[in-house]
């Protein structure tokens, strides 16, 4: 199982944030979209058939019906920028305290936005005949 690690319809600060730092991973060398293969990977395993990919989207924000759930996700996002605030400033040429403003701003924006994610469960049954 994994999660997409684009968010989608984030509300203009917290898009602009997640941008920065979806920017700088790549410029290290993640890759982004290696959600979307991992049918491929079990696939060219070898060893296993019948691989079965589901994608779920995955709601925060307003239409969240999980309380709880809402607030841990949201956390997660929040947790995540803030530690990539060191990087993150110097790309938007904005203060330490500027940045808690903004980081302020845009955990507001998730808990008042319909921001998703996608998670990609991938399952397969092991080819047991050689």
């Amino acid at each position: 199982m994994e999660p997409s690690p684009s968010l989608f319809d984030l509300g203009p600060i917290a898009k602009r944030i997640w941008e920065v730092q979806s920017s700088l991973v790549i410029q290290r060398g993640v890759d982004l979209d290696v959600y979307q293969r991992l049918d491929e990977y079990l696939q060219n395993q070898g060893h296993l058939e019948n691989v079965q990919k589901v994608i779920k989207e995955i709601r925060h924000g307003v239409k969240s019906n999980d309380i709880q759930f809402n607030k841990v996700g949201i956390n997660n996002v929040v947790s995540i920028m803030a530690g990539m605030k060191a990087h993150t400033t110097k790309i938007l040429q904005v203060s330490d305290d500027e940045f808690d403003e903004l980081l302020k701003a845009a955990e507001k924006e998730l808990y008042e936005s319909d921001f998703y994610y996608y998670l990609v469960r991938v399952y397969a049954s092991k080819n047991c005949i050689q």
